[in-house]
């Protein structure tokens, strides 16, 4: 009697693989959002910016460090980069500016995607503005705080609105623009819990926290709010964003017809709004990492973004300082 040989589906196969060898899925990579390449920058040996998908693959191969931060970071990058290559003349420099909470995942699952190719890494530097954040990828081993900023409301040059504070966001007949709670921290961190303490925040959610999505009949939350807020408010499609007092001071810079409604402290969060950066443990670039968080913190890093309207730091917070690495993997 012959026996027919079962051939088992290859998914099942490499399951039970997995199963036996005691193997966990990997968290698939997230995407990244194909229309704003300019938040993919690859900076070569003679500082020429290279955006999109060539300077995410170049990242990943050719750079001697790479750095992800949080999104508004994009008006100060270009001078930040200039600046430091002038020291470290050669270095070829890569950074990514999207959410945190985005680039977290990235981190954990260990790349991204885009435009449904994979591309592998993780980088030399995190930014957030959550120490959290850095804690969760359990990779950061020291960080600095670099710089302060605020919260403030963006409307069309002039206020034809009438716009005068977070309370106006509730108003029906306003299309209002809002960072989303789910992987931006200005909303997430800042602007949420901001909302909440003025009784706001359920008239404006309109029930489930999103991404790229209307709330409340008037109420559109962002993807990415630092490219969506100025170009939907300075093109009509929004009366009001909510936004980074930098965001409106680029805006206005770059000839946007935009102004910003400064915000009383207990809505601005500027006592509170701290940007933090800190490096990979065993990433392959650890000393010229190091020398970049010193840089941030030192006159240079700070000539810079003061210039690009983010608060400087204090006296007493330029110090590099330890965070503790639950379990660190290469």
């Amino acid at each position: 009697m012959r026996f027919r040989r079962l051939r088992w589906p290859r998914a099942l196969t490499l399951a039970l693989l997995a199963a036996h060898c005691g193997l966990a899925a990997a968290a698939p990579y997230p995407a990244l959002p194909a229309d704003t390449p300019a938040d993919l920058s690859y900076f070569d040996a003679q500082g020429r910016r290279h955006e999109g998908s060539p300077a995410l693959a170049r990242m990943a191969h050719d750079a001697d460090l790479v750095v992800w931060c949080a999104g508004n970071q994009f008006l100060a990058i270009p001078d930040a980069v200039a600046a430091f290559q002038a020291l470290h003349p050669g270095a070829r420099i890569g950074v990514i500016t999207m959410p945190p909470e985005l680039e977290l995942r990235a981190i954990q699952a260990g790349g991204w995607r885009l435009r449904g190719r994979a591309y592998p890494g993780t980088p030399d530097i995190y930014g957030s503005i959550s120490l959290d954040d850095l804690r969760a990828t359990r990779r950061v081993s020291e960080y600095v705080r670099y710089a302060h900023n605020e919260l403030q409301l963006l409307v069309a040059r002039g206020n034809p609105r009438r716009v005068v504070d977070l309370h106006d966001l509730t108003r029906p007949e306003l299309r209002v623009l809002l960072p989303n709670p789910l992987d931006e921290g200005i909303m997430k961190i800042y602007g949420e819990p901001i909302l909440r303490s003025l009784g706001l925040w359920d008239q404006l959610v309109g029930g489930d926290p999103c991404r790229d999505c209307d709330r409340a009949g008037h109420v559109h939350f962002a993807r990415v709010h630092h490219r969506e807020a100025p170009r939907g408010v300075s093109q009509g499609g929004a009366d009001v964003a909510l936004v980074w007092s930098t965001e409106v001071e680029e805006a206005v810079r770059g000839g946007a017809a935009v102004e910003g409604i400064a915000l009383p402290p207990e809505q601005s969060g500027r006592d509170l709004v701290t940007y933090f950066a800190g490096s990979l443990a065993h990433g392959p670039h650890e000393t010229l990492a190091r020398d970049f968080l010193m840089w941030l913190v030192g006159p240079g890093g700070q000539k810079v973004y003061t210039g690009h309207g983010f608060a400087a730091i204090g006296a007493s917070e330029g110090m590099v300082q330890s965070l503790a690495v639950t379990r660190a993997s290469r």
